[in-house]
């Protein structure tokens, strides 16, 4: 099984989230595999984006052998405290706090996940997830 890369550019408005949902699912699902994972963890990254970077992002899938690769490009600038949610794996957020769940469920449920600073472009938020299966 080759790589099969897919892109798609949605705005910052809430059903981009939904979008995002059916896209990573649609091209899993091209691909002959599914990972319900990878669909949660696409649709925390993108409502984070709509909620908080307010900016339009590019949604990229990439599926290889067993492995699902996403990456959310956005139009904001890494601030140290997005950075630390990320690189020190914060753990779970308090139990009366409503938010910050997505992060957290990223890096601690996902094989590998990171971010790429694009400076005053933006950066992009990624993850690999384990594929659930694989159709033959």
């Amino acid at each position: 099984m080759g790589a099969a890369v897919a892109s798609v550019q949605l705005t910052a408005e809430p059903q981009s989230v939904r979008q995002a949902r059916s896209f990573v699912t649609r091209e899993m699902s091209a691909a002959g595999v599914s990972s319900g994972l990878a669909v949660l963890l696409t649709s925390e990254l993108a409502s984070n984006v709509v909620q908080h970077a307010k900016t339009s992002f590019e949604l990229m899938v990439v599926v290889t052998e067993g492995v699902v690769h996403v990456e959310l490009h956005d139009g904001k600038s890494i601030d140290a405290a997005f950075r630390e949610l990320v690189e020190q794996h914060p753990g779970a957020p308090l139990a009366n706090v409503i938010s910050g769940r997505g992060l957290m469920l990223m890096t601690t449920g996902a094989m590998s996940c990171g971010l790429i600073d694009k400076g005053e472009h933006g950066k992009a938020v990624w993850f690999d997830v384990p594929t659930d299966h694989v159709d033959d």
